[in-house]
């Protein structure tokens, strides 16, 4: 049995149960084209090593490994396939972001160069979107409380206390 014959039935199941399954869809199309036109047994360790290594250790990597998983899963459960070429170990997902905090002196040079968006556009004489007092105040915020941007910005006057000088 060719890997297209359980990958149709596969993607349809998983699309009567409701989910739109494109990305997933997407990646066993590309899988198939990797590996090429074989039987569906003859599919090994190597193989799917070989398809998810491509992309390197990344994120791309974890999502393509779950989703060829889900997808042998399957057909082993409906006598399709006798084992899966799943590689057993994974490795560890990479980490998302370091966090970096800014030296003192990093952050006054931060501070200092919002006074030069004062200045208005060479060419169309528009003043900056944002005031350098403002950017000011939202890089002290977002330094002095450890919030996000999108947190800070969503921030409301129902959200600071100035009798107790904090955020709530």
């Amino acid at each position: 049995m060719n890997l297209a014959e359980i990958i149709d039935p596969y993607v349809s199941h998983q699309r009567s149960l409701g989910m739109r399954f494109d990305a997933t869809a997407k990646i066993l199309r590309s899988f198939q084209r990797a590996v090429g036109a074989i039987d569906a047994e003859q599919i090994n360790e190597e193989r799917v090593r070989r398809f998810l290594d491509r992309s390197g250790l990344t994120a791309t990597w974890h999502t393509k490994y779950y989703a060829l998983n889900g997808f042998f899963r399957f057909a082993m459960q409906r006598g399709l396939l006798e084992r899966s070429p799943m590689p057993y170990l994974i490795p560890k997902r990479p980490a998302y972001a370091t966090p970096y905090i800014y030296s003192p002196e990093e952050l006054r040079n931060l501070l200092d160069a919002t006074a030069t968006l004062n200045a208005r556009c060479p060419k169309s004489g528009q003043s900056p979107g944002v005031a350098p007092q403002t950017l000011r105040t939202l890089i002290l915020l977002l330094y002095g409380s450890g919030l996000r941007l999108s947190e800070a910005l969503s921030l409301t006057t129902d959200d600071v206390d100035l009798s107790a000088q904090c955020l709530g």
